[in-house]
């Protein structure tokens, strides 16, 4: 499996682990031994490891994440850094994230999630504005 491939695993796993509600999977992908910034949308920035786990355990244990689905990920590769940006959608709610990774002895775990609601209305038109809509779908 190439970089990319591996570091689009971790961001897939990322949102199976949110989508299943599984706190120990979502644990276990964030760094241990790298500075974090977690923001969660309309919340202040966390940076305290044992902060941001205390959030993703208390939005897992709600049990209302089910369903959330990341859609056009694209990596962008700094050496030992990555970042993955890609469409959120949990239920009506379309967001834009920002994950960020760090290559850890072969394996990329998690050092940044902030999402933000975009300022488009919608998926679609935030589509249509990035250009990546093919011409039939805009009929």
């Amino acid at each position: 499996m190439g970089t990319e491939q591996r570091i689009l695993f971790a961001n897939e796993s990322f949102y199976q682990a949110f989508s299943a509600g599984n706190f120990e999977a979502m644990e276990g992908l964030w760094s241990t031994g790298q500075p974090l910034v977690c923001i969660h949308p309309g919340h202040q920035p966390l940076v305290i490891r044992d902060e941001i786990m205390t959030s993703w355990k208390a939005i897992l244990e709600l049990g209302a994440t089910q369903g959330i689905s990341c859609f056009e990920p694209r990596v962008s590769l700094y050496g030992s850094v990555a970042l993955v940006v890609c469409y959120e959608i949990l239920g009506e709610n379309q967001l834009i994230a920002t994950n960020g990774f760090v290559e850890e002895e072969g394996i990329w775990a998690m050092i940044v999630a902030p999402s933000t609601i975009p300022r488009i209305a919608s998926l679609t038109s935030s589509r249509l504005a990035l250009g990546t809509v093919s011409t039939t779908e805009r009929s």
